[in-house]
Formats: structure tokens, sequence, C-alpha cells
């Protein structure tokens, strides 16, 4: 297994989640951690929830633990552009100047 599990493939690392050999929480980990390295010089982070990242990762593995994954994917981190309204979050559309209002 490669030792960066952010380089695997998603079926490898689904496939790991499922044997309980990797875990959501060390994924978002690493991901984490590669966001705060890079960011700094690519800028590609408005806005970054490094607790609920975690808190989603943990719940994530239990399900994988206990065999009920709520789909597929579950535990795979994701970004998401700040073009699409999440709800808590302001919709920026990639401006800098931008209402900074959260999304209901």
């Amino acid at each position: 297994m490669s030792k960066d599990p952010l380089s695997l493939p998603l079926a490898r690392l689904l496939s790991l989640y499922q044997a309980r050999k990797l875990s959501p929480v060390a994924v978002t980990k690493a991901a984490l951690a590669r966001a705060a390295l890079l960011n700094p010089a690519l800028n590609a982070f408005c806005l970054l929830d490094a607790k609920a990242a975690l808190q989603q990762a943990r719940a994530a593995e239990k399900r994988w633990q206990a065999g009920k994954p709520k789909g597929a994917l579950d535990g795979v981190p994701v970004t998401i552009k700040d073009w699409f309204h999440v709800k808590g979050w302001p919709t920026r559309f990639g401006a800098a100047l931008s209402d900074d209002t959260p999304q209901k």
C-alpha cells in the first residue's frame, strides 16, 4: 500500500476502508495536512472547516467498521467549489470581495 493515501485510486481506497486497513479519519487528516502545506502557495481554499471534516470522517469510520457505510463514497474527502450553495457557508462565487453571509 502506498504510504500516501491521497495517491490511491478510489477503488483501492474504498476496498481498504471495507477491509478496515485504512480509515476515513487517516485519509481526511492526510488531506487536511496537504491543504495546509500547499494552500499558502496555491490559495485553493478560501474556507476550510477541519473540525467538521474530522467529525464527519469519524462518523464515516464508525459506519465502515459496522459494515454499514452510507454509500460507496462514504468517508472520501471532497472539496466543494464556493459557487455552490452549502448550508452554513457563504457562497462567494470565487470572489474575494463577496458577501460572506452563510446560506440558510
